[in-house]
């Protein structure tokens, strides 16, 4: 069953169980016109609004939904590395739960793919935040890239589409503290880029606060 999905579309949850049912709603409108075969991996990061019920009952109701939970909250990276893991595609997109990564970009993504590239970034040409966590996000990657001489833009997020061979190669990086987009950048297989609008978020707040953020960074 494993070798004929094509496509896994992998979706860290945390704090967005009101947007998770109009994501998979989305998705399953959009998914069948891209591909054949594909699932769609939803990872419950233990978030304390108990989106795990809301989790299996997409499950209950589309068989192409597969939910998994983690012991405890471990963070977006460790969520993504659970469903890259879990994931059974030939592909699999990565992007968040709250809707600002619009599903209806997918084929702009595979199309990218298509072109020979092994990953496809997505590139916001504005981001729908506040001015407070877009200052935080600056202060963020000044951090990092200080740290790992790197040139990482503020612009890109999780919203990407991986081959196989990436995923494969991703799982085998061991690191406790990791950062998806760094990873990707280390791994260094052909990639491209696509723009796109950065939707406002459905619902709910993003739990990166400054302080978070710094954290994460150091």
């Amino acid at each position: 069953m494993s070798a004929n999905i094509e496509l896994s579309v992998i979706v860290p949850v945390y704090g967005c169980r009101d947007c998770v049912d109009a994501l998979c709603e989305r998705l399953a409108s959009l998914l069948p016109t891209c591909t054949s075969s594909y699932e769609i991996v939803l990872i419950d990061d233990c978030a304390p609004d108990d989106a795990w019920a809301t989790l299996r009952a997409l499950e209950s109701r589309d068989p192409h939904v597969r939910p998994f939970r983690l012991s405890r909250n471990f963070g977006q990276h460790a969520a993504i590395t659970a469903g890259l893991e879990q994931c059974r595609g030939q592909w699999a997109v990565v992007m968040d739960c709250d809707l600002q990564d619009p599903p209806e970009e997918i084929p702009r993504l595979i199309a990218a793919a298509r072109g020979g590239f092994d990953v496809v970034l997505a590139r916001r040409r504005e981001k729908k935040h506040s001015a407070f966590r877009r200052l935080a996000a600056r202060a963020f990657f000044r951090i990092v890239n200080f740290f790992n001489k790197s040139q990482m833009q503020g612009e890109y997020g999780s919203f990407s589409l991986l081959s196989r061979k990436v995923i494969d190669a991703y799982s085998t990086v061991r690191d406790r503290d990791r950062h998806y987009l760094f990873i990707l950048n280390w791994l260094g297989f052909r990639t491209t880029d696509i723009e796109y609008e950065h939707g406002s978020r459905f619902s709910g707040r993003s739990s990166y606060s400054l302080g978070a953020l710094l954290k994460h960074a150091f």
